[in-house]
């Protein structure tokens, strides 16, 4: 759970962009020297120090559990965490996607309501997807744990191929923020 809400934490809308526009900075902004790709830049960068401060945070307890149980749980955390953290930082490039588009308010309440009700459906359709999906217990049939979907499942969570596609997803979340700040940005110019 921790790792989830940590993930959750990290990978969401941090707010800077809605508070620079409540202070006034944001307008202030566009007559400084920063560029379009200077602000995608600083503010990928504010993501990175969230994302790396709670990862710290799972880190650290992770740690601490695998000297107090015997338990290895550095792998399950930190996959869950970067899947969390993809997925919320997937909703805040969508977010601020809604928001570049924006052109006045109401606009941004039906692209908002929009892209809420399109995530519920893609989250639906992913869930029934995932529940298609057979996996096969890593234990031998004889063995008490056969058969137990917890045991499988975390099995699986803590999986060399679940690292690669976490870390992967994880870059690429970032990766499509980043490119989507910048156009942002550039739309934000006089």
């Amino acid at each position: 759970m921790l790792a989830m809400l940590c993930g959750m934490i990290a990978g969401a809308n941090n707010g800077v962009y809605r508070m620079d526009a409540n202070t006034g900075w944001n307008q202030y902004i566009r007559v400084l020297p920063p560029t379009p790709l200077q602000q995608a830049v600083a503010d990928l960068l504010i993501k990175l120090i969230y994302i790396l401060i709670y990862g710290t945070i799972i880190m650290v307890y992770a740690d601490f559990s695998d000297d107090h149980t015997g338990l290895h749980l550095m792998s399950y955390v930190m996959n869950i965490f970067l899947f969390f953290a993809t997925i919320f930082v997937i909703i805040d490039t969508v977010y601020c996607f809604v928001v570049m588009f924006s052109k006045n308010r109401s606009q941004l309440e039906i692209m908002g309501l929009s892209a809420i009700v399109c995530g519920v459906i893609i989250i639906i359709k992913l869930c029934k997807l995932i529940g298609n999906i057979r996996m096969y217990s890593p234990v031998p049939p004889d063995h008490p744990l056969y058969g137990s979907s917890y045991y499988i499942f975390a099995s699986y969570v803590g999986s060399g191929k679940v690292t690669a596609v976490a870390v992967s997803s994880f870059v690429i979340s970032l990766g499509l923020y980043f490119l989507t700040l910048w156009r942002m940005h550039e739309r934000r110019e006089p």
